[in-house]
């Protein structure tokens, strides 16, 4: 079930898994077994290309909460000797380490069994990172892509989906990529499961306003739960 909450124009499901959740925890090395609470705030935030996220995770840092992106996982994943020795495995290839990157990339979009090629790479290092951290941490929000691939995550992990329309997430784009207009038109045909991902989040936020209006929304919609 959604509960619609007008004054910050979010939709918020009533069926946390890992969020606000309050557990005692017994000192077993006391006379009197003391107890303490804590509040497990951890979140998946994911959202189509220039919805919002690096924001919205800025806003986060701003209450103290800890963030971890995807992106920096993978980019971080170039220096396992693992992952790189798959790659070269798996694509067929013997490139300098400095250029990995960018055939990577190039190799990923070309076609979407090159790109199951590369997710089978990286994704089990990347979800096993991911779950690590949920495990040691308890104010924390991960930013990840909404492919299907995360699936599993988000039926697992509470998340918030930023939701913002093509025409402003277009105007977003060309003001950082003037250069690269063709890399919206390619991660749009990635993310193309992205409305099964977007039902699986328990927080849709609306994106299509300013930044004032989405430091509201999570103070109002995070904070406040």
């Amino acid at each position: 079930m959604f509960q619609k909450n007008k004054s910050i124009n979010a939709l918020i499901k009533d069926d946390k898994k890992t969020t606000a959740i309050n557990y005692s925890a017994n000192n077993h090395d006391t006379r009197n077994y003391s107890y303490s609470i804590a509040t497990i705030m951890n979140y998946l935030v994911t959202g189509l290309i220039c919805s919002g996220k690096s924001t919205f995770l800025e806003i986060a840092r701003k209450h103290k909460f800890e963030v971890i992106k995807s992106d920096d996982i993978v980019a971080s994943l170039y220096n396992e000797p693992s992952i790189v020795h798959k790659i070269k495995k798996y694509l067929n290839i013997d490139i300098d380490h400095n250029n990995l990157k960018d055939y990577v990339k190039d190799f990923f979009f070309k076609s979407k069994k090159n790109r199951e090629i590369i997710e089978a790479i990286f994704h089990p290092m990347v979800h096993k990172i991911i779950l690590n951290e949920f495990q040691l941490k308890n104010n924390l929000m991960v930013e990840v892509p909404p492919i299907i691939n995360n699936y599993e995550l988000f039926k697992e992990y509470s998340s918030i989906y930023i939701d913002t329309n093509e025409e402003m997430r277009i105007e977003r784009f060309s003001r950082y990529k003037i250069n690269d207009k063709d890399y919206f038109i390619k991660m749009n045909a990635v993310q193309n499961d992205y409305k099964l991902i977007k039902d699986s989040c328990e927080i849709i936020i609306n994106n299509n306003s300013d930044i004032d209006s989405l430091s509201r929304y999570f103070d109002r919609t995070i904070i406040a739960s």
